[in-house]
């Protein structure tokens, strides 16, 4: 990945994280919209890999070197951004069933653990979830400015 879209990556969704455990908000109230959220993205993204196999917009990336990483062409960096891309939204979608199914039991046994009695697993893990479902949408735009850029660029 480009440094800048990792350093943007980080900080968002740090900041994501940060916001929505000071403010308490509760993934569990809209874990369902993003399972829905989610699985669109991933069916974009199964759309878009089957469109770029075996086209030419392929082989004219494979044949152009990606002009921040040197060492790769067009087509290795937005192969990883998609195996990135598509590892995030099944981790998303694993942590929001998860939330849907009562995991107010582990919670609470996790927060009975005696040297622990002050961490509220409850609210770190909403906030994991927030975090991972706005690094879906920065996927989701980072994949798509790459590919419009490129058509753009190849017309």
């Amino acid at each position: 990945m480009e440094q800048n879209h990792k350093r943007m990556a980080a900080w968002i969704s740090i900041l994501v994280f940060g916001v929505s455990f000071f403010y308490r908000w509760d993934f569990s109230v809209i874990a369902s919209d993003s399972i829905s959220i989610v699985s669109i993205a991933l069916a974009i993204y199964t759309i878009s890999i089957s469109a770029l196999i075996g086209s030419n917009f392929a082989k004219l990336l494979k044949d152009t070197p990606h002009p921040v990483l040197k060492d790769s062409t067009q087509l290795d960096v937005i192969v990883h951004y998609f195996k990135q891309a598509t590892k995030t939204a099944i981790l998303t979608l694993l942590l929001s069933l998860f939330i849907q199914l009562d995991h107010t039991f582990i919670m609470q046994r996790l927060n009975e653990i005696t040297f622990l009695k002050d961490v509220d697993f409850g609210r770190i893990y909403s906030s994991l979830c927030f975090s991972c479902l706005i690094l879906n949408f920065i996927f989701i735009w980072i994949i798509f400015q790459f590919i419009i850029n490129r058509q753009i660029e190849n017309k």
